[in-house]
């Protein structure tokens, strides 16, 4: 049985180079989308102390 990334390459074989360059295109975007959804999913340190947070925020509210 052939694992998925040896039937990719055997089908992309038999394509002209354009297309085999939009498969491999295609993958390229798949890897970047996948990549970036993982470090949206990944903690980020930014918690603001109460301070900071007020300092933040100062102004926002004013009415006119």
């Amino acid at each position: 049985m052939m694992t998925i990334a040896e039937q990719i390459y055997a089908i992309v074989q038999t394509l002209p180079p354009d297309r085999a360059n939009e498969i491999l295109s295609f993958a390229e975007f798949i890897r970047a989308k996948h990549l970036k959804a993982q470090e949206s999913l990944e903690p980020t340190d930014t918690t603001l102390s109460w301070t900071e947070l007020v300092y933040s925020l100062a102004g926002s509210w004013e009415t006119e």
